[in-house]
């Protein structure tokens, strides 16, 4: 039986114009001495981070968008009775 990475590791297209698959990742900072810093590595792993962070937001927007959505809004109605319109939710 094929374990996950086996899954995951195809060549076949992601969905992606040039081929490469999404993925999510864990992304971790250890410390490594060195006399210059590596600013290229650490520019990549600040973009990633900001990446991961707005997409993260993106999806909870869209979640937001789309429970809002869903709800019902409310219709103005006018009574003969009284003349008055009110706001009544549509079943």
């Amino acid at each position: 039986m094929p374990n996950t990475q086996d899954i995951h590791n195809t060549k076949r297209g992601g969905g992606r114009p040039d081929g490469r698959r999404q993925q999510l990742r864990n992304i971790s900072v250890r410390s490594v001495r060195r006399d210059p810093p590596d600013v290229r590595k650490l520019g990549r792993a600040i973009i990633r981070l900001a990446l991961a962070e707005a997409e993260a937001e993106r999806a909870a927007q869209a979640a937001h968008t789309a429970s809002a959505s869903s709800e019902p809004a409310p219709v103005e109605t006018a009574t003969a009775s009284d003349g008055v319109a009110s706001a009544e939710a549509r079943p």
